[in-house]
């Protein structure tokens, strides 16, 4: 997997507390942010390049309002010159949240990750890019594929059935596979009650379009994104679930009921 945390233009994002306050237990609505966070559609993945080369990490997010699109080298924030100020700098980042690297050294090897934050919250997505010598002859090197080469968007994922843990999730595969078979799903998850960014299901997901998300809490409500990958890497996400509720502990259901 090559992101942290981790839409398509069409993509509703009408799928918040705010709307329906009565799927916000416990009215987290008022004391919780009320929108799912950015999404990235299109990040770059890891890459092995030559010395002098030039790198093209893509970012590109989608979102409720204008996201920020900042870059990380090791953990560490890159002060990046634009593109437009005419600068020259080596380190540039495209109008469209790109980062483009020119003149590459090995000091340009390194965990990059790609930050797209808003008011409603944040995103990441790292990958790596390796820099070595030409003349390395234990080295693959390897240019991040075109766009085409991953697999399109699947189908927005509904629930087949829900109990206090879990959400059993469908969706539709991909149109098209990309330059290989889809070996796997990934799924991401978001709630009002869990913060501001989208969280992964660290299963191994098949490349059967349907599972089972464990581990969720009782009551709530949740949104959810998929992703199919092939071996050249991880296409673009679903159009956002709707808001599914997982069923009310029988605990709390029980001393409701005494009251």
């Amino acid at each position: 997997m090559v992101f942290g945390t981790v839409l398509s233009l069409t993509t509703t994002l009408s799928l918040s507390c705010y709307y329906h306050p009565d799927q916000c237990p416990n009215n987290t609505a008022t004391t919780n942010p009320s929108y799912p966070p950015p999404v990235i559609q299109y990040g770059h993945q890891n890459q092995t390049l030559m010395v002098n080369d030039m790198a093209i990490m893509p970012c590109q997010a989608i979102s409720r309002v204008p996201a920020t699109i900042t870059w990380l080298k090791n953990g560490e924030l890159l002060n990046l010159s634009s593109a437009e100020d005419g600068s020259g700098s080596r380190l540039q980042q495209l109008v469209t949240g790109t980062l483009r690297i020119s003149d590459l050294s090995k000091q340009d090897t390194a965990v990059y990750t790609c930050r797209a934050k808003n008011e409603d919250g944040e995103a990441t997505w790292t990958a790596s890019l390796i820099v070595d010598e030409h003349t390395n002859p234990n080295t693959m090197f390897q240019r991040m594929p075109d766009a085409a080469a991953f697999p399109s968007s699947p189908g927005k994922p509904i629930a087949l059935n829900t109990s206090e843990e879990t959400v059993e999730l469908e969706w539709s595969p991909p149109e098209k596979h990309g330059a290989s078979p889809i070996i796997g799903y990934i799924i991401q998850y978001w709630s009002a009650v869990l913060g501001e960014s989208w969280q992964n299901v660290m299963d191994v997901i098949p490349s059967t379009p349907r599972f089972r998300v464990k581990h969720l809490r009782p009551g709530n409500s949740y949104a959810f994104v998929v992703r199919a990958e092939n071996s050249k890497g991880i296409g673009p996400p679903s159009p956002i679930s709707d808001m599914i509720s997982t069923k009310a502990s029988s605990e709390r259901s029980h001393f409701e009921e005494d009251e």
